[in-house]
């Protein structure tokens, strides 16, 4: 396995939760 590529994978495992708090904060916006 590359280092980009466990890199990338932290990463999203790191931004999803991020994504998904984002997305709820927008709903309760509107």
């Amino acid at each position: 396995m590359s280092p980009y590529l466990g890199k990338f994978i932290l990463q999203g495992k790191l931004a999803h939760p991020f994504l998904c708090i984002t997305i709820l904060h927008t709903v309760h916006a509107h």
